[in-house]
């Protein structure tokens, strides 16, 4: 199976059944810097396309400058999340593990759960109109990165940390980042 496949069949079992998927990661030997390179990257150039193809159809004049830059902010906002979410994580979650977590684990938790940032992104741009349950598809990014503690070696003391921090890095960040970035472009 090829690795785009794998990827894609990952993230759709992630949101089907998030803890077997995890499990299934697991035993695989992924390298997250092919993964990166190789699916997250394309996913990230993706949301880029869909964000500048928004501007179309959308409520405003379409205005190529003002897609230009709402693409790089999507694009942005995930790239640099995934960049600062390995250095929180590299930095904070060995005190929560039993065993000291591997890079492949932490890189691999990451690209993961901002894949599906960018899923949500993607969706969201395709969508005419905005809806309000689009707002609520990050929760689902929580559930799916709490069933990441046992991918993790998460102690069971403190799991609780561990949520919290995962849904400040993994989502909180790079909604933070998009909206920084926007408003460095309005200001500019």
């Amino acid at each position: 199976m090829s690795r785009l496949l794998k990827y894609t069949k990952n993230l759709v079992q992630l949101v089907l059944s998030p803890k077997s998927a995890w499990e299934e990661i697991k035993n695989e030997d992924s390298d997250p810097n092919e993964l990166s390179e190789r699916s997250f990257n394309p996913l990230l150039s993706l949301v880029a396309l869909t964000a500048f193809i928004n501007g179309f159809y959308g409520i405003e004049k379409f205005d190529v400058a003002r897609q230009l830059m709402e693409a790089l902010c999507q694009f942005l906002s995930l790239y640099l999340g995934a960049m600062l979410c390995s250095v929180i994580f590299e930095t904070m979650l060995e005190r929560l593990c039993l065993t000291k977590t591997t890079d492949r684990q932490r890189k691999i938790v990451i690209i993961y759960c901002l894949s599906l940032m960018g899923v949500i992104n993607i969706i969201t741009n395709l969508c005419p109109y905005s809806f309000t349950i689009l707002w609520l598809l990050p929760a689902f990014i929580a559930i799916v990165a709490w069933y990441a503690h046992d991918f993790l070696g998460i102690n069971k003391f403190r799991k609780g940390q561990y949520f919290a921090l995962s849904v400040l890095c993994l989502i909180g960040l790079p909604i933070v980042l998009n909206l920084l970035l926007h408003l460095l472009v309005s200001i500019a």
